[in-house]
């Protein structure tokens, strides 16, 4: 079987203790091109690994199942967790009128704010990735939420709150990491109704 013609070219030369492979310009092209189609394949597959890495997420966190509600069903969670008094405006953005009554944040951007208050230290909080949530900026006591409905609203951190969209989630963000946390509505009225008793 005869060598190919750049395949006669290579050779090896001894220099003392050392080899130096010797190829001619054509075969030395090739080799060259070889190791940068490899490369980029490996770094197009680096790649592509890592997107699929970040779109997984945080898997240390719980999946969050959202239920939306009917309008009747989304009105009579509303109405316990009443009475409701309002907002406020803080630098053209509407705004709890305290610090720790929780808050409705409603579909068209506004809010209210209920008389009732859920501390931050109850233990019925853990941290969550809603869908519904997708950024906070916090400045201090303040922390401004953006939905994927596209609205800001602005609520104090550590204060409780429900997007009326999915009124069986409350949500608060965490004074001591400014983490979203969470509690279903079952648990929040449970913590409600011993503190009444209590």
């Amino acid at each position: 079987m005869k060598k190919p013609k750049w395949l006669e070219k290579v050779g090896f030369a001894g220099r003392g203790k050392g080899l130096t492979l010797r190829l001619d310009k054509r075969a030395g092209i090739a080799f060259g091109v070889i190791a940068l189609v490899v490369t980029g394949v490996l770094f197009w597959l680096y790649l592509l690994n890592q997107s699929k890495i970040e779109n997984r997420g945080d898997p240390t966190l719980p999946p969050v199942a959202t239920t939306e509600l009917s309008a009747t069903e989304t009105q009579e969670v509303y109405l316990q967790f009443s009475p409701w008094v309002g907002s406020a405006v803080i630098d053209g953005q509407e705004t709890p009128v305290n610090s720790t009554g929780i808050v409705w944040l409603r579909e068209n951007g506004s809010l209210d704010t209920s008389r009732w208050s859920l501390p931050e230290t109850v233990s019925i909080w853990s941290v969550t990735r809603p869908p519904e949530i997708t950024n906070v900026t916090r400045e201090n006591e303040l922390a401004q939420i953006g939905t994927n409905t596209g609205r800001t609203y602005n609520v104090y951190v550590g204060q409780p709150f429900i997007l009326e969209r999915v009124p069986d989630s409350v949500f608060m963000i965490s004074s001591e990491t400014g983490e979203i946390l969470s509690a279903t509505r079952g648990e929040v009225l449970r913590v409600r109704e011993l503190s009444e008793k209590g």
